[in-house]
């Protein structure tokens, strides 16, 4: 039987007097993937925060094995550095390597294509460029559990399909994958589907 890689029970979040997320309750194990799905302002990006420690919960528990990729709404790449150099800093910061830093770039940049791109500032790549930067940095350590946050928000068609082509990859590797999506496609794709409510008031 597969393990289990991520639980929540009770969890909860609330900002003041509104309740984004509650009392949640979800497990995910090996290769299953989850599409999270709501309005917006109904909680989701704070959930995926939740998820990957951003985000103290008011209440409830999360177990999460590790190690984790998360690929967030805000982009954390260094506009003024390169995509290189932007894959290399997040490198240093997963403990990789630079001969296996060296070895994953070379894989991502055939992937997606972004060898013509690896000496171009990310301040002037396209967003679907920035997007796919992103997600090879989300992946870069071989994660258990990926957390994806509107992986192809803004993306051209042709960028999103590489990107659900590695998702799901990475998902019959035995990855655990977390998707927000506003596209019916997308959550198609997935094993089942978390669909959140409005906030509340307390």
């Amino acid at each position: 039987m597969s393990q289990t890689v991520i639980r929540c029970v009770g969890l909860s979040k609330n900002y003041g007097h509104l309740r984004a997320v509650s009392d949640l309750n979800m497990e995910l194990r090996e290769g299953e993937t989850i599409s999270v799905t709501g309005s917006n302002g109904s909680g989701k990006t704070t959930l995926m925060k939740m998820l990957c420690g951003i985000l103290t919960p008011s209440s409830g528990e999360i177990f999460i094995e590790k190690p984790v990729g998360n690929m967030s709404q805000s982009s954390a790449l260094i506009p003024r550095l390169t995509t290189k150099e932007n894959y290399d800093f997040y490198g240093v910061v997963n403990s990789i390597k630079r001969g296996e830093r060296e070895r994953r770039f070379k894989e991502v940049a055939e992937q997606f294509g972004l060898d013509r791109f690896k000496n171009k500032r990310v301040e002037e790549l396209t967003a679907g460029w920035r997007q796919l930067l992103s997600f090879s940095v989300a992946i870069m350590g071989e994660p258990r559990v990926l957390l994806l946050d509107e992986p192809t928000a803004g993306v051209d068609t042709l960028t999103r399909q590489k990107i659900w082509e590695c998702i799901m990859k990475m998902a019959e590797s035995g990855c655990a994958v977390v998707v927000t999506s506003h596209y019916q496609t997308e959550v198609r794709l997935c094993g089942r589907n978390l669909h959140m409510e409005r906030p509340v008031q307390l």
